[in-house]
Order: C-alpha cells, then structure tokens, then sequence
C-alpha cells in the first residue's frame, strides 16, 4: 500500500514538473492580459515609450556597471540588451525590467580580479570562468522553477537585502571615486595593488596623501553630471536624465576641455568594438580544492543575488503597478533568470537580475505589459521607436454664416503618440509609424461658432526615401486616416469625421540625374487626397483630387561661379479642384497649372 501512494506521489511530481515545464515556454500568456484589441494601439505606444524611456537610462548605468565589475563598457550593453529580452520573454513578471545590477559588482569584480591579470591570468580565462559558474547557476535556478521552490525567496528578510543594497552602494563609490578625481593612476588609490592593504581606511588616507594629482575639471564634471541628473529628474521621471547629462559632459569633455587631462573611456577601453555577440566559451582552470571551492562560492553567490533580488523586483512591481490582474509567478520567474544567467554571459555577457530603478522607471513612465522591456534594436539596420508631442497649432476662424463671425480663436493644444519602425536598406530607408492625434474641433452650434468639441485622428504612415538605383532619387508616402469626432456639444455630429481630414493620402516625388547631360536633373511628383467633409454633421464634402508636376534643374558653372538653372510646372494637367477645408467651411482652392522659372548663383 505504502509503495503504491509513493509511486502515485511520484507521478503526480513529474506531472506537475512537466506542467512547469510547459508553463514556462508559453512565452503568450496572462502577463500580456492587459494587451485587448480595444486598447491595442494605446498599450503599445505606452510600452514601447516607456521601453525607450529606460534603454536611454539603462544603457549609460550598465556601461558603468560594468567597467566597475573589471569588464569592458560594451559588455554592459551586451548584457542589457540580452538578458531583458531573454527575461521579458520567459520571466514570470509582467513590469520587471533586467540588466546590469549593482548586487552582482562585488561578486563579479572578486571573480574578475582573482583569475584574470592581477591574479595570474588573462582577461578571457576569467570571463571564460565567469561564464562557466554563471551557466552552473542557471541550470540550478531553472531546476528550481521547476520544482517550485520560488515561493521560498519570499520568506528571505527585507533587511538582509536593504543592508545588502547599502553595501553595495558604498562599494560602487569606492570602486569609482578614482573616476571622479581625475586620476590617471589609482591602482594604489583603492587597494588594488596585492601590496597595498585595500580597506575604506586605507582608500581615504591615500587620496589625502594624493591630493595634488586630483584633476578638479574631472570632479566639476563629475559633480555637474550628477546635480544635474539629479535636477532633470525632479522636473520628470520622463526625462531621460543619465542620458541628456553623460552627453553634454561628455560633449563638453571631448571638445572645449580635451586639453584639461580628463581620462575618456576610450584612453581605457580604446574604440568599442562592434562585433558586439561573440560567443564566449566557459572555462575551467586547473582543478584544485581552490577553484572548487570558488566554483561553489561563486554559484551559490549568482544564485542568491539572481534569485531574491530578481522575485523581491518582481514583488515591488506588482505593488507599484497597482496590478489587480495576474500576479508574478515566482517559479517562472527563477526559470527566466536561469535562462538569463546561462545564454547572456554566452554571448560576451555577464550575470544580470531584475533591475529595480530601471522597473520602477518603467512603470511610472507607462508600461503595462512586458512588451516595454523589447524595445531595443534588434538588427543593425532596424530600429524601433516612440514619442509623445504636445503642440500647438493655428486655431479656427469663425465663419461669416455665425453670428460671431470673424472671431479668431486661441492656438489649439495637440497631443500626438506615435510608435513605429524604421529599416535601413543602405540605399533606402522605410519607415512604417501607428499614432494617434487628439486636438480641439470647432462647430457651428445654432449661429455661434465654438471651439468645444475634439476630434481624434488615428492612422497609419508608411514612407520611403533613398536612391534604388544610380542616380535615381525617390520619396514618398501614404497615410491612412481613421478620424473621429470624440466629444461635441451636439450628439447627432459625435462620432462623425471631422473637418477637412481624408481617409488616405499619398504623394511620389522623384528625381533622375540624366546620363546624356551632365547636371541635368528631372524631377516629378504626384499628390493625392482624399475626400474630405466642409462640416460636422457630415453633409457637404470637397472630392478626392490627384495631381501632377513636372520639372527640371541644370547646374553649371559660369565664370567660375555654380549656377542653378530651375523650370518646373504645377499642376501638369490642370486640374480643376479644392485643396482642402482651411477653416470651418472656409476651402482652398486648388493652384492652376503654372509654370515657375527660377535661377540661383553661389557667390
């Protein structure tokens, strides 16, 4: 009896392992709950701004990790760049954002200093160890997903991770003051000679023996990238900070202070390289109770650190997040961060763990779905991006049929939210852009005209530019216009289109070099509009219209001087038509077929 319930037992653990299993690789599911088809386009631009948001951050914080874990800048982005895609994808989270910590600078520097040059060996025999323990870590914490011991880290005590994080705070000061003083030698500084004795004590007595050879430009920049990080994130949590100081400092470093003395990363580092995912074996050194000693010391410490601060990340998101949906799932997540820890440090990476600045970032800036931690650059020639635009456009005019006619009133505030992609082909360059425009809407209610409505435009652009072939120049695009009347004063006008907004435009402009004629240039294009309505209940419309140009140029020189010669013609065919609704029933009429003549000299 006993026998068969132990057998049944068995099963029902390999079944629920095998469950996990499959779990864990739905990369679709209800993390991605708040992603509906209602509110598709708002949670994208949300996410995918709120991604851009934190890579501009992230990007110059995981150089700096890096460099202060005695790896090479570049790394640092690797690292970023891998293990949020690897951890948004198979993590149990759905705000978390991971990369470079802090938590791992101690753990990684000791391994980093022990086996590479200043322990006897080289740069790639101590990552390649770095490596070697960092996949040894994965697998146990992959293993321990599946056998759902994640809800055992909830139970390690917030103090030992806020005395933890202290610390560490304390020790990237040290391992970076020599930074922030300007000193091109620092090796004694902070202990790092195997001759000096290292220690907070010793660090401190050294820089007040030292203080004649601080460079006082380097603390000034220092002290200003900080204050004025500091000062930019007081306006808004929005503003890429980091980003916007590193670059005027570094801009400022680089130009009216390049002859000051301040040490650049590339004097240390040289030119990054762009070769950035090469594969980086594991290596083991020769076996002793030393090296096993260290290899459990140093598993044990990537599993630990990966493990708890990566769920205590998770934990502190739901709760930031106000998350009332599905909540994170802690065996997934030590089944994501295993699967960080072994393929990041493969691919020229490190150890990295949830990231709680870079997640408390992302949610206030938008994110609701794991969607805000794969903006990234995923090819060389794709790139990915998002904006939010407020502006102000001219405001309407009232018409003569009002009795307030003539009024002008005040400039319209616009918001924009746009998200798309862009391919770079070398020779040409598409853009494909989603967004959505909501400004205010004038209306003819009884005789007074008023701004008090608002109108919604969502669409879709699609642009091309570049040279196809030698000597051939295009650009162009088409637009597609789903546009709404959202809120108006009258109910029978809510939910029509707006004034003077087409459904689809499109326009082609082309230009060839002649090969028979040097200098000569042809040039065409073609515009289309769509019909667009003269009023809000939708009953008067100006139809779609087409037309054609055509034109040339020719440069020369003449008595030294480059001349250009210029004739084009609007409108080839002449086509009768209005251009479009200016105001609330106030239309443009369409330009006539002309000829335009023109001619300019450089002097």
């Amino acid at each position: 009896m006993s026998a068969a319930v132990e057998n049944d037992g068995d099963a029902k653990t390999a079944q629920t392992i095998w469950g996990r299993f499959k779990e864990f690789n739905t990369i679709w599911d209800s993390r991605f709950e708040d992603l509906k088809w209602a509110n598709w386009g708002q949670t994208v631009y949300r996410d995918f701004s709120a991604g851009l948001i934190v890579a501009l951050t992230a990007i110059p914080m995981a150089m700096g990790f890096s460099m202060a874990m005695g790896l090479r800048p570049e790394q640092g982005i690797i690292a970023g760049a891998l293990a949020c895609l690897i951890g948004r994808t198979f993590g149990g989270s759905k705000y978390q954002v991971y990369g470079p910590t802090a938590a791992f600078i101690p753990v990684i520097a000791a391994l980093m200093a022990k086996y590479g040059e200043a322990g006897g060996g080289t740069f790639a025999q101590a990552h390649g160890f770095l490596v070697l323990v960092s996949i040894i870590a994965g697998v146990i914490l992959m293993i321990m997903g599946l056998f759902g011991l994640g809800k055992y880290a909830k139970l390690v005590p917030n103090s030992i991770i806020v005395g933890f994080t202290v610390g560490i705070a304390v020790a990237i000061a040290a391992s970076n003051i020599e930074s922030v003083l300007g000193l091109k030698s620092f090796g004694d500084l902070l202990g790092e000679d195997a001759n000096v004795p290292a220690g907070l004590e010793h660090t401190l007595a050294s820089i007040l023996g030292n203080l004649n050879k601080i460079n006082f430009w380097a603390v000034a920049i220092g002290l200003f990238t900080f204050g004025f990080t500091k000062l930019l994130l007081r306006v808004s949590i929005f503003i890429p900070a980091p980003a916007i100081a590193i670059g005027l400092c570094t801009l400022a470093a680089s130009t009216i202070l390049s002859d000051t003395g301040i040490v650049m990363v590339r004097d240390i580092y040289g030119k990054i390289p762009s070769d950035f995912f090469v594969f980086t074996g594991p290596f083991l050194p020769a076996m002793n109770m030393g090296v096993a000693f260290d290899i459990f010391y140093f598993v044990v410490a990537i599993v630990f650190v990966s493990g708890v601060e990566s769920l205590l990340c998770s934990s502190m998101a739901d709760r930031l997040a106000n998350n009332k949906g599905t909540p994170f799932n802690p065996n997934k997540e030590f089944w994501g961060q295993g699967l960080v820890q072994v393929f990041t440090p493969l691919l020229n990476g490190f150890p990295c763990t949830g990231a709680l600045a870079r997640t408390a970032t992302s949610i206030k800036a938008g994110a609701v779905t794991p969607l805000a931690g794969l903006v990234l650059k995923p090819w060389g020639n794709v790139s990915l991006y998002a904006n939010y635009i407020e502006g102000l456009s001219k405001g309407d005019v009232a018409p003569a049929t009002a009795s307030n006619a003539g009024q002008v009133f005040k400039p319209y505030k616009a918001k924009q939210k746009e998200v798309g992609v862009k391919v770079d082909f070398d020779s040409a360059m598409l853009t494909l852009s989603a967004f959505e425009i909501t400004k205010p809407s004038g209306q003819l209610t009884g005789s007074v005209y008023a701004a008090d409505s608002e109108q919604r435009n969502r669409g879709l652009e699609l642009n091309l530019s570049g040279e196809p072939l030698r000597g051939l120049r295009l650009l162009g695009g088409v637009t597609f216009l789903d546009a709404e009347l959202t809120r108006t004063s009258n109910p029978a006008t809510r939910g029509n289109r707006p004034v003077g907004v087409p459904r689809f435009t499109a326009n082609l402009g082309a230009e060839w070099d002649t090969p028979w004629v040097a200098g000569l240039t042809l040039t065409g294009g073609v515009i289309h509009t769509g019909k667009e309505y003269v009023n809000q209940a939708n009953t008067q419309s100006v139809p779609s219209w087409t037309t054609f140009d055509l034109g040339a140029r020719y440069v020369t020189r003449i008595d030294g001087k480059a001349v250009t010669l210029r004739a084009n013609v609007v409108n080839l065919f002449n086509r009768a038509y209005w251009s479009g609704v200016a105001s609330y029933g106030t239309l443009s009429q369409g330009v006539p077929r002309t000829l335009m003549l023109s001619a300019s000299m450089d002097f």
